[in-house]
């Protein structure tokens, strides 16, 4: 159901999370869903640092935050 509602409303999962729209306008996305999906991303880059998928993907450097 999570899914869906991300799908019907046309963003991505980290803009779901965060209340945002289309145009990074403010969203009614239900909470409890908005929860789930965040529960989900975590597990999702969680699997993604275990595997190191930034090496596996031959990454040189990787910026956070307009980091270096």
């Amino acid at each position: 159901m999570a899914y869906e509602q991300v799908e019907v409303a046309s963003v991505p999962f980290v803009n779901f999370v965060a209340n945002k729209g289309r145009h990074d306008d403010l969203a009614n996305h239900p909470f409890v869903l908005r929860g789930y999906v965040r529960h989900w991303l975590a597990n999702v880059w969680r699997e993604y640092d275990r595997i190191n998928l930034t090496d596996l993907a031959g990454a040189k450097s990787v910026t956070r935050g307009g980091e270096k």
